[in-house]
């Protein structure tokens, strides 16, 4: 494959899609690597390895060193599901973000088995955090134990993005970023003025408790050009009427441009008197045309 690729030089775009269990080996991710070297034109990549394929940090070094020649990207997508890249692979992804300076849109999704941990968060937020052309970024950290730390760092990251239009995040699964990691995550969010669309997942076992969650909900009253919101919060993140009141406050605030609305709040304990302050918020938001509430 990697000959092949090397003579498609004047290629723009590019899918480079590894099915399940095909097994490529280091000296083939090299390969692959090299080849990717030659698309010096390209401006949109998207590099999608499916479970099964022993892509391990040394192998995901090759692949990275290939796109970071592609200095014209505007658009790379990243999509790893159940492999072993670990911490080190997560560095080199952040590493290799940082020499793409003409990204305007961004998604990486790194799923369950490959443990990126707080540090390879911390590596993946400095590289996001060097892309100020930014308008579409999307993240998805499944079972990667990124811990307090880790979203804290995500939340300095975004603090840069200022012209982020749409912000996609889910933390589902064991990420463990517990209340201090939801309120080091919230002061990037309030910074995010220029948003029209945000999706934030916050799954099992991240317990971000009632403040954690109040402090989020804050950040949205920056957010004025916001017109669709998608917030999920599972089990486990126990927000309280506390929480969910707040949250009412906040969507206050944006009855002015918010039109598409999506809330799952999933055995949070919002008790009656949350439940109704939140509803006194909803009925505020006079030009919502869509509405899903779970």
């Amino acid at each position: 494959m990697g000959k092949c690729l090397k003579s498609l030089s004047n290629l723009l775009s590019l899918s480079l899609i590894i099915g399940r269990a095909n097994q490529i080996d280091d000296v083939g991710y090299q390969r692959l690597g090299d080849a990717l070297k030659s698309f010096q034109k390209i401006t949109s990549f998207t590099f999608s390895v499916q479970n099964d394929n022993l892509l391990n940090s040394e192998s995901l070094k090759f692949i990275c060193e290939g796109v970071e020649t592609m200095t014209n990207l505007t658009s790379l997508s990243i999509n790893i599901e159940a492999n072993i890249i670990y911490t080190e692979g997560a560095q080199h992804i952040g590493n290799c973000l940082k020499k793409l300076k003409n990204l305007n849109n961004l998604t990486i999704q790194i799923l369950h088995g490959n443990c990126i941990s707080s540090s390879g968060a911390e590596a993946l937020a400095e590289g996001i955090q060097t892309l100020v052309n930014l308008e579409n970024l999307q993240i998805c950290l499944q079972t990667n134990y990124i811990g307090v730390v880790g979203a804290q760092n995500l939340g300095q990251a975004i603090k840069n993005l200022k012209k982020l239009k749409y912000f996609f995040l889910k933390l589902n699964g064991e990420n463990q970023i517990e209340e201090d990691g939801a309120i080091g995550l919230s002061q990037g969010l309030k910074k995010l003025e220029e948003l029209r669309n945000l999706s934030l997942n916050i799954g099992l076992n991240n317990q971000i408790k009632t403040e954690g969650f109040l402090k989020i909900c804050k950040s949205f009253e920056s957010m004025e050009k916001l017109q669709s919101l998608n917030l999920f919060i599972a089990k486990k993140n126990i927000i309280g009427q506390e929480g969910a009141i707040q949250l009412g406050k906040s969507l206050k605030q944006l009855y002015t441009s918010l039109s598409s609305l999506q809330l799952t709040l999933k055995d949070v304990e919002i008790g009656f008197e949350g439940m109704e302050g939140l509803m006194d918020g909803l009925k505020s938001l006079k030009q919502l045309t869509y509405f899903i509430f779970y």
